[in-house]
């Protein structure tokens, strides 16, 4: 999230879902937007073609650097929900590798770089 930004995006139930908000120009019938709709919801669904898919890649406001750290890949999405008619289009969208993510570093006792991320967003 920026520092001044109008929207945040947040992790939700623990890291399993967050919300995404679209540029200024998005809205419902952005093809883009609809293409997220179309591919996500086939995900959420287990009906993707083998060429489909979302990846998330997100970076994180460091306020000691004034700027944003490397983005990191946070792996697979699907549709959850969206606000239509919103601008900023608002969508949550669904963490598919939440668990893999999540037990990456479950044997050391450092906070994994992915609970950061879902706690600092």
């Amino acid at each position: 999230n920026a520092p001044n930004a109008d929207v945040k995006n947040e992790f939700l139930d623990g890291g399993r879902r967050m919300t995404w908000f679209g540029g200024s120009r998005m809205h419902d019938g952005t093809h883009g937007i609809q293409n997220l709709i179309r591919v996500g919801r086939k995900a959420r669904n287990g009906t993707l073609d083998e060429a489909d898919g979302i990846i998330l890649w997100v970076r994180v406001h460091d306020p000691s650097r004034k700027g944003f750290t490397p983005y990191v890949c946070l792996g697979r999405v699907c549709y959850d929900t969206h606000a239509p008619g919103t601008r900023p289009i608002e969508f949550v969208l669904k963490l598919l590798d939440y668990d893999e993510l999540k037990d990456s570093q479950s044997g050391n006792k450092e906070m994994s770089l992915f609970e950061e991320i879902i706690t600092e967003a």
